[in-house]
């Protein structure tokens, strides 16, 4: 969660109003603008996405590498010449996409499950690939009808802020491609990937490694659902044909070239893994910030999710919980923020004033109309020691509501301020770079590894090492840890 920046993205019941409209070929390029339309939408939304995915990751070192073999491969490309920007998000999550006008993403939770210099090349050349094809100017008629939908959303909720996360959705919606644009995507970017002297195969590489950390991670969500990789997927279907066919075009370029894999651990050796501290820290169901110094508890069977201007706590049987901060409010007193403010729209009902841990507080209750149903929603507005509105709106069925009352309750008063001594404590965890010694084993060496559980099975994603490969001596393997 990133400070004193408006809430953008969000809870999950907008996301069923929005679909990505398919029509027919004749349709799509019926819709595709001049170039200068191109470079001022990209333009325009590069603020945007910086923000919405927890601005620049803050390592010039990892910038400068990713911005130099981005515009290597721009001048293999088919428009040489032309001005791109490429940007490493601070975000953990593993994903890549493009702008119109020449504008790519990569996330520093990609580059962290990348094992080789070809397989980033890899993931660059098929986002440029969208650009010269102009995929990305094709699918900006499904980003204009989500923000339409987004809009109505607002409309029901009496929530400009609710309006705000459906426009993140529909920004979403710039980035899904078909089949048929993704498989031309990946001929493209084989094409320049071979024609700066990386192996092509590598592309495919890649892909194998995002299928393999996206079972994972959907096996230990329990509930067949999202995990760190489904935004990358959601964008980018049918991933497992994709390795089939990125392989059989390598070939056809002869499969040859350089990996780079030393290269690569050189550059990530020491990057942040997970979460960064300018976003906090999930421990668990506590979540804390080492910058704004605060923590809080979420209930048992719920799970944090920590986004760049929220977190999210989703729980069963369609209950959850949003915590973030206020941006530039209008009324500090927390009750007047709740009523004239936060709530303005809405029809708000026993409005009380309440103290949490000595910081003035107060609380209502509303319900809120969504294509899921009916929902009872509780808003606690919190102002701590340095000034800040800290805000918890908590979501569920009415069938539940009485049940989770007590927990809810227990959550609110579970936010506190951190001492100095407690947040200097908080650390991010690094990708650190071991060389294998001559006892060691993938089971001996997962046990280094600073994550909650399944050690071994993430040790093996993040090294794309398959259950029968041993480790040699002298191998360079990476480890999440301190």
């Amino acid at each position: 969660m990133r400070c004193n920046i408006v809430q953008l993205a969000g809870v999950a019941l907008a996301t069923l109003l929005f679909t990505a409209p398919a029509g027919a070929e004749e349709q799509r390029l019926a819709l595709l603008l001049s170039a200068e339309d191109e470079k001022r939408i990209g333009r325009e939304e590069h603020p945007k996405i910086v923000a919405q995915f927890g601005g620049v990751f803050d390592d010039a070192g990892i910038g400068g590498w990713i911005a130099d073999m981005g515009g290597r491969l721009v001048a293999a490309s088919e428009m040489k010449g032309e001005r791109f920007t490429f940007t490493v998000l601070d975000s953990p999550v593993v994903n890549a996409f493009a702008l119109p006008g020449g504008y790519v993403y990569v996330t520093r939770g990609l580059l962290a499950l990348a094992n080789t210099e070809a397989e980033v090349a890899g993931v660059l050349a098929h986002e440029i690939g969208h650009i010269t094809e102009r995929h990305t100017a094709e699918r900006v008629d499904s980003a204009a009808v989500a923000n339409i939908a987004s809009v109505l959303l607002g409309a029901v909720t009496g929530s400009q802020e609710l309006a705000q996360i459906g426009q993140v959705i529909g920004a979403g919606a710039l980035a899904q491609y078909s089949q048929s644009q993704e498989h031309e995507a990946d001929l493209s970017g084989v094409k320049y990937m071979s024609r700066v002297g990386f192996n092509p195969l590598a592309q495919a590489d890649f892909l194998s490694s995002l299928n393999r950390e996206h079972r994972l991670s959907r096996r230990l969500a329990g509930r067949g659902g999202a995990g760190p990789t489904d935004n990358f997927f959601a964008s980018h279907p049918n991933t497992l044909e994709r390795v089939r066919r990125a392989r059989k075009a390598a070939l056809k370029k002869g499969g040859r070239g350089r990996y780079g894999r030393g290269a690569l651990l050189r550059r990530i050796n020491g990057m942040i893994w997970g979460d960064s501290p300018e976003h906090g820290y999930i421990d668990g169901r506590r979540f804390s910030h080492p910058k704004l110094r605060f923590t809080f508890e979420a209930p048992a069977g719920f799970k944090l999710i920590n986004q760049p201007d929220a977190v999210q706590a989703q729980g069963p049987n369609g209950a959850s919980v949003r915590f973030d901060q206020a941006s530039r409010p209008r009324y500090r007193r927390p009750a007047a923020h709740i009523e004239r403010e936060w709530a303005a729209k809405a029809r708000i009902r026993a409005l009380e004033r309440i103290e949490v841990n000595g910081m003035d507080a107060a609380t209502a209750r509303t319900q809120l109309k969504t294509r899921n149903g009916t929902l009872d929603a509780r808003l606690v507005a919190i102002r701590a020691a340095d000034g800040g509105l800290y805000r918890f709106l908590f979501l569920s069925p009415p069938r539940r509501t009485a049940a989770l009352a007590r927990p809810f309750r227990r959550m609110t008063h579970s936010f506190r301020r951190l001492s100095r001594r407690e947040a200097e404590r908080l650390k991010p965890l690094r990708i650190r770079v071991f060389s294998v010694g001559p006892d060691d084993t993938a089971a001996r060496l997962a046990r280094l590894m600073r994550v909650p559980d399944n050690h071994e099975a993430r040790f093996r994603v993040l090294n794309a090492l398959p259950p029968s490969a041993v480790l040699r001596p002298g191998d360079k393997v990476k480890i999440v840890t301190d």
